[in-house]
């Protein structure tokens, strides 16, 4: 499925042969046949005499969401839509490279949020074309965490959400509510079980599913997967509830902070209670453990969950809870934040040469219908970011109200992705020294000690003054939705 997510690199570099797998490990071996969905016309009469409007995504997962408007939107504007899949190594170094000679390939930017400084000096402001032709896409209905972080630049709209990625917890009923085992952890640990509330909860349930016998029909159980292939994805949700940030307001680094380290030695420590070969996990392996009843407790995109419920993918329908992620006790006091991990976007390049055709297009593919058939279809992939569709009565009935408010309790605490200019080289080093000290080949505070260092390396090469300039942006809207560093004492 999706997002083990990886990233590209910074004018031209292309991404590392890890990231790509774990980008296309994100890919489902076979979708289902296409589904072309309908939705009530926009009703625009606006016809652009059959253009091409050209569109790259990174996998045929996403290609899937696009091609399902595809005849209505060609009908509806008269445009022509090309929809290529491009490795996911390729689609960002294509991007820059097309940008520094002041040209695109696409009409239609399409890139993770964390991007966002990177492509934002090559995207027209997407709100002044909105408002030229006339287009309202409905920002009251984004929910804030992805309204506030992934579409905005410099004051102005400049992307529209397409995919609204967040991490969930995931449980196994057959686990949890065994009256037998919860009585058994009850005796061994001197609390109930139950949907842990902190990671250190979260650490002693994933031992003790590791070491006592819970599955119904006989197989090996583990205590939980994660994605140790690159670990930071699973490690912000850890970070932001540990009370750090990437960095202070001066931009030194605060990633070997006591929180910060704090927050990695309970990734490490996890690791030992995932199934074999967890170190190469990306989202599809861990979707997988989830949907096989391999794992007690998992951590991932809440569109896994939605796999769970799919009786041609899953062998635990019916079977598996959802909750916020956990948190951690910081001075007394529980912080709890669920990382908005990746994502993707839409924006209008500078460059291009259909722009009205192409605004039309972005915002069709927005339209709140849209989006709710997109996350009602579990082939997307497509995680939720409008407010009405994850209240939208089918949706509520197919994925159930539990899964609905579990989203909506883990999206007023979202902790955004690291949104820096070059931002991949900063999580390269994060994912590479997570996986060193999981793997016992550091201690932790060795690990993000070398974090630190190289952090501040990246920084001065790229340029302190323009790098803080655009933390600036990140920790001042961090500050406003009151996500501030709160030291451990």
């Amino acid at each position: 499925m999706q997002r083990s997510l990886n990233r590209r690199r910074f004018l031209g570099v292309s991404l590392g042969a890890a990231s790509a797998a774990a980008l296309g490990s994100r890919v489902p071996s076979a979708l289902a046949q296409q589904t072309q969905a309908t939705v009530a016309p926009a009703g625009l009469n606006k016809t652009f005499d059959n253009v091409e409007i050209r569109i790259a995504t990174i996998a045929e997962y996403y290609a899937y969401a696009f091609r399902m408007f595809q005849d209505e939107i060609e009908k509806e504007l008269g445009v022509k839509l090309s929809i290529e899949v491009v490795p996911a190594n390729d689609l960002y170094a294509r991007n820059m490279q097309d940008y520094a000679s002041g040209s695109t390939s696409y009409d239609i930017a399409y890139f993770l949020p964390y991007q966002l400084p990177d492509f934002a000096p090559h995207l027209d402001p997407l709100g002044q074309l909105l408002d030229q032709y006339g287009l309202d896409p409905q920002l009251d209905d984004v929910l804030p965490a992805f309204k506030n972080f992934y579409t905005m630049w410099d004051g102005q709209l400049v992307t529209l959400p397409f995919d609204g990625d967040h991490h969930l917890m995931l449980y196994n009923k057959d686990a949890f509510e065994d009256e037998k085992l919860q009585q058994q952890f009850q005796d061994k640990y001197g609390y109930e079980l139950a949907a842990p509330t902190s990671y250190d909860q979260y650490l002693q349930m994933a031992e003790f599913f590791q070491s006592t016998p819970w599955r119904k029909d006989g197989g090996q159980g583990y205590g939980t997967a994660e994605g140790y292939l690159e670990p930071a994805w699973w490690y912000e949700n850890r970070l932001a509830s540990s009370g750090a940030l990437y960095f202070d307001d001066q931009m030194n680094p605060l990633i070997n902070s006591k929180n910060a380290i704090a927050a990695a030695q309970n990734l490490v420590e996890c690791a030992k209670f995932n199934p074999p070969g967890a170190n190469t996990f990306g989202y599809q392996e861990v979707e997988n453990a989830i949907a096989q009843g391999d794992v007690a407790l998992s951590i991932n995109w809440s569109s896994a969950f939605r796999t769970s419920m799919d009786p041609n993918k899953s062998k635990v329908v019916g079977k598996i809870g959802t909750a916020v992620t956990p948190g951690m006790m910081v001075n007394g006091n529980l912080i709890r934040h669920d990382a908005l991990c990746t994502g993707w976007v839409l924006g209008i390049p500078t460059y291009g040469p259909n722009k009205e055709a192409a605004t039309y297009v972005a915002w069709y593919y927005s339209r709140p219908e849209v989006h709710t058939a997109f996350i009602l279809d579990p082939n997307t992939g497509i995680d939720a970011y409008r407010r009405s569709s994850i209240q939208n009565e089918e949706f509520a009935a197919k994925y159930g109200a539990d899964f609905v408010k579990t989203i909506e309790d883990s999206l007023t605490v979202g902790f955004p992705d690291l949104q820096l200019p070059n931002a991949f080289e900063y999580y390269t080093s994060l994912h590479n020294q997570l996986k060193e000290a999981s793997a016992g080949g550091k201690s932790v505070d060795d690990a993000m000690n070398q974090v630190a260092s190289e952090w501040n390396d990246i920084t001065d090469r790229m340029g302190r003054e323009q790098q803080l300039e655009a933390w600036s942006r990140e920790f001042n809207a961090l500050k406003e939705a009151g996500i501030e560093y709160v030291p451990m004492e």
